[in-house]
């Protein structure tokens, strides 16, 4: 067996920011909907970051969430280092004691310019203001204006955020003289401080950017904190209608509690950090309108509901979650453990590792160590721990010109590969032995998102349907579609990029509960391949289907189908399987409800793999690791 050199996939870096030499100013500027750091594009990768201990309530005492002075470095340096290592590059903060010395902060988060965690300055207001009495809107211009001053030369600072939702209390937001009073302060800070950006915190509040827009001129950009579950809707596209301004999305996130459950979910609460990598992969996608975004939160804070010294989770507030809920406690990328009378001891969860795969370049794999043994070929390589989470592949090829995957994620496709895994203190350790006389067939990776609906999820599916308790072949749920006729085609699907002649197969299971009307009333799935411009292509060949029968919307369809002579209360097969042609970009897995007369169906067990054969390669083989980031 022979090695060649590792591979790095070119063309996957998430965002090229302004990091190293052209940071040393800390001017942050506006220029259309992009927000600039020292000339150059600056997208926020962003974490909110209030470190209370635990036993310490920040609505109650001192120092009142203001962890940035002298006496809490400890803080600092247990954290700066884990938001380095992911890569993020600035810090929310929400406590600021005005006049507290908070420059051995700034500098930590500067760090002469290395890696520099550049900070949004946030401080509470008081949502009872009387907006229109001018001696307390002047009260709250001097008090900003003074922390404005102070800071405004440190390369440390982002800028500045009023308030924290101040508009969605008291009916704020809908009064003409919150606004007045936000603009002022806006800029008399803009008037001492104009290299720092300004902006005001408000909540999902569309309809007040609409309506306020025209008025904050001294905002430098719009702030709002978005919960609309594990994805942003229709945010983006709606945010662009009504302003001009450069966005950030200064909260967003998905806490770490399943209610349903009653304790945290699962494998290290990985169903959040795929909700975490959906929701990321939008802001990442719709940069031509948002400047990135602020993960809610860096570590989970006890202090929010009952005692702040136990980790409580009563009901939280409505939320579009799977479990229905938000729970105030439990929104960390790290869980916090009682340390005594050292700094909490901190575990990342899923969610940090997958952050930390989106948002550093991909490292370049290498093989550690190669053998033989008994003719059986030995591999090791390893992962550097916090970017465990980006896509390695191991490939071989018998001519160094067609690869094959044969393991991914750490986790093996073909039988003739054995893996298995190891950890450091900074590494996951693989080893790999490769038998090629090894029988079985290689099983991909299904590369669809929650096919299995669970835990009563839909996931990474563009769908008008529901996940449903109803009936389920497998686990407890089934994707539900629910129609009242006239042929709007409920549907479900779910895209991954593809190549020219790479080969798909599509398959799950449907189910009625009632007998299906003898109509064009029937269920399919589809695969549809795109070009660069979204233009559908017709497959270059079907081995298992039919091309679609109106070339308008060329792909391959199942052949069987849910119809009028399917059995009821019986889960039925369908599969469809094609060649992707030249220009293809893209490939769709589609569920379809064609609905000429009123129907509920069910679908279960979804799966769409690439379809790939192990190279005779004979006594020779050659190894390849491939890294193509998250």
């Amino acid at each position: 067996m022979r090695m060649t050199c590792s591979f790095r996939r070119v063309g996957i870096l998430l965002f090229l920011v302004s990091w190293g030499a052209t940071e040393t100013l800390g001017s942050f500027s506006i220029s259309g909907r992009e927000i600039r750091l020292d000339g150059s594009v600056f997208q926020v990768r962003g974490v909110c970051y209030q470190p209370a201990p635990i036993g310490e309530d920040v609505s109650a005492a001192p120092p009142y969430g203001d962890y940035y002075t002298a006496g809490y470095e400890a803080l600092w340096d247990r954290d700066f280092a884990n938001l380095r290592l992911m890569g993020a590059n600035v810090i929310r903060i929400y406590g600021w004691a005005t006049g507290a010395d908070h420059q051995a902060f700034l500098d930590a988060a500067y760090n002469d310019g290395d890696q520099s965690l550049y900070v949004l300055i946030n401080k509470w207001i008081n949502p009872a203001t009387d907006w229109g009495n001018t001696n307390a809107v002047n009260a709250l211009v001097e008090e900003w204006v003074a922390i404005a001053d102070s800071l405004k030369d440190h390369p440390a600072v982002m800028g500045f955020l009023i308030g924290n939702e101040t508009n969605g209390q008291n009916g704020n937001g809908y009064k003409t003289d919150f606004w007045a009073a936000m603009n002022r302060i806006a800029g008399a800070m803009k008037a001492v401080a104009p290299d720092k950006l300004v902006s005001v915190a408000i909540t999902d509040a569309l309809d007040q950017v609409q309506s306020r827009d025209a008025l904050m001129t001294n905002l430098d950009l719009w702030s709002l904190q978005i919960y609309r579950g594990a994805g942003f809707g229709s945010f983006f596209s709606d945010y662009a209608a009504r302003s001009s301004k450069p966005l950030v999305v200064t909260e967003f996130g998905y806490d770490a509690y399943d209610a349903a459950l009653g304790g945290e979910f699962a494998d290290g609460a990985v169903l959040p950090a795929d909700a975490m990598e959906y929701l990321w992969s939008e802001l990442r996608n719709n940069r031509s309108v948002a400047s990135g975004g602020c993960v809610f939160e860096y570590a989970d804070e006890w202090w929010k509901a009952g005692s702040p010294y136990t980790h409580d989770a009563p009901t939280g507030w409505t939320a579009p979650f799977v479990d229905g809920e938000g729970n105030e406690e439990w929104w960390g990328l790290f869980r916090v453990l009682d340390n005594g009378s050292a700094p909490d001891r901190l575990e990342p969860r899923a969610m940090f590792y997958r952050l930390a795969a989106m948002w550093c370049d991909p490292f370049i794999p290498a093989f550690d160590q190669v053998g033989q043994t008994n003719a059986l070929f030995n591999a090791g390589f390893s992962v550097p721990y916090h970017l465990r989470d980006q896509r390695v592949e191991l490939e071989i090829s018998g001519d160094l010109s067609a690869w094959t995957p044969i393991a991914g994620n750490l986790n093996s496709y073909s039988p003739t590969v054995i893996m298995s895994t190891s950890e450091s203190n900074e590494n996951v350790l693989v080893s790999a032995t490769h038998e090629p006389a090894a029988s079985g067939v290689p099983v991909p990776p299904n590369l669809l998102a929650y096919g299995d609906f669970e835990p009563g999820c839909t996931m990474g599916w563009i769908t008008s349907g529901s996940a449903s308790p109803v009936v389920s072949r497998d686990g407890s749920h089934s994707l539900r579609l629910n129609s009242s006729g006239g042929f709007s085609l409920p549907m479900a699907f779910q895209a991954h990029p593809a190549a020219a002649g790479e080969e798909y197969n599509l398959s799950g299971f449907m189910y009625t509960p009632v007998v299906l009307p003898a109509d064009a009333t029937y269920a399919l799935l589809k695969i549809i391949f795109e070009d660069a411009d979204g233009t559908d292509l017709p497959p270059a060949s079907i081995a298992i289907g039919q091309s679609s029968a109106d070339p308008v919307y060329p792909g391959a369809e199942s052949v069987s189908r849910l119809n009028a002579s399917s059995p009821v209360g019986s889960w039925i097969f369908s599969e469809v399987q094609a060649v992707a042609p030249s220009n293809t970009t893209r490939v769709s897995f589609f569920i379809i409800d064609v609905d000429q007369s009123a129907n509920t169906m069910y679908f279960d067990s979804m799966q769409a793999v690439e379809v790939t054969k192990l190279p005779d390669v004979g006594s020779g083989a050659f190894f390849r690791l491939i890294n193509s980031g998250r």
